[in-house]
């Protein structure tokens, strides 16, 4: 099998081309900047893209490699990023995602568009069960609002699966559990916020979930989260657990000690019932897999 990924160079499209090149699906990568750990195996290549806003590229390629699937896991993530940025934001994660999707559905490729669980408000308590994919999402700020704009759009085609995730965590990311462990690595005391709440997920699940999403052409919405709410001191120390730091280590904080805006979210758990019941497919809680992956 052959795939298209984008994101490469991030956190969750590295760990994503690792996972397929382990089970023998060759990989295309666009991209913007070269990941040359990934240009050493055989079965990767990449296609360099010079302008996001080229969107005849994306057409070129997908009819030249003719993938099995394309996973499209780039994105601007960073909230206050986006904030400052909104037509670059919107650009990007809005009107380049849906090019690209329309040029798969063309050239009839499945296409995977992953989102994010903030398209939700949280500012009232998720469902007890957390937020599915029949509830009705609510941006308030504009990494949110991109997102979920594409993803109108993309759930009108039928050759796409709209993926929403979470709190993606594991080795090395520096938005979720890297920069907590580095702080355990040397010795420095991290405060966490006990009162906001998600389902954090491990980045090699999340990546074996969209191995297989890909494989079996799934289309529709679905959310690709962790099995259990928890907060970010609780992740905290779950990650001190699996590489064994001290619990000393962490203080508790609230988050209405942190001033943001927009303000963050309390509770965006996601109910994942669906994506495990079509997919048969099943997520670990991220206490497990911390541990199961921390070879990674």
């Amino acid at each position: 099998m052959k795939a298209i990924i984008t994101g490469v160079t991030g956190y969750l499209g590295a760990f994503l081309a690792k996972e397929l090149i382990q089970n023998e699906i060759s990989i295309v990568a666009i991209t913007r900047a070269s990941n040359k750990q990934l240009l050493l195996n055989s079965n990767y290549k990449e296609v360099l893209l010079a302008d996001f806003n080229d969107y005849k590229v994306l057409d070129s390629v997908i009819c030249l490699e003719r993938p099995d699937f394309i996973i499209h896991a780039a994105a601007i993530s960073r909230v206050d990023v986006c904030e400052d940025n909104s037509g670059i934001a919107m650009d990007f994660n809005t009107h380049f995602s849906i090019a690209f999707a329309n040029a798969a559905h063309k050239q009839e490729v499945f296409f995977v568009y992953i989102s994010t669980d903030l398209v939700f408000e949280g500012y009232q308590a998720a469902p007890s069960s957390g937020f599915s994919e029949v509830d009705l999402p609510k941006p308030v700020h504009i990494y949110a609002s991109s997102k979920h704009a594409a993803e109108v759009e993309l759930l009108k085609l039928n050759n796409v699966a709209v993926v929403r995730t979470s709190l993606i965590t594991g080795p090395y990311n520096q938005s979720g559990g890297g920069s907590i462990l580095e702080n355990f690595k040397n010795g420095n005391k991290v405060s966490l916020f006990y009162d906001e709440f998600r389902t954090p997920i491990h980045v090699a699940d999340l990546s074996c979930f969209l191995r297989t999403l890909g494989e079996r052409k799934k289309t529709g919405l679905f959310h690709a989260a962790g099995p259990e709410k928890i907060s970010r001191f609780d992740l905290g120390e779950a990650l001190a657990r699996a590489y064994n730091y001290p619990l000393s280590l962490i203080n508790k904080a609230s988050r209405l000690s942190y001033v943001s805006n927009p303000p963050r979210a309390p509770d965006v758990a996601l109910d994942n019932t669906k994506a495990e019941r079509e997919l048969n497919y099943r997520f670990k809680k991220i206490g497990a897999a911390l541990i199961e992956y921390a070879r990674f």
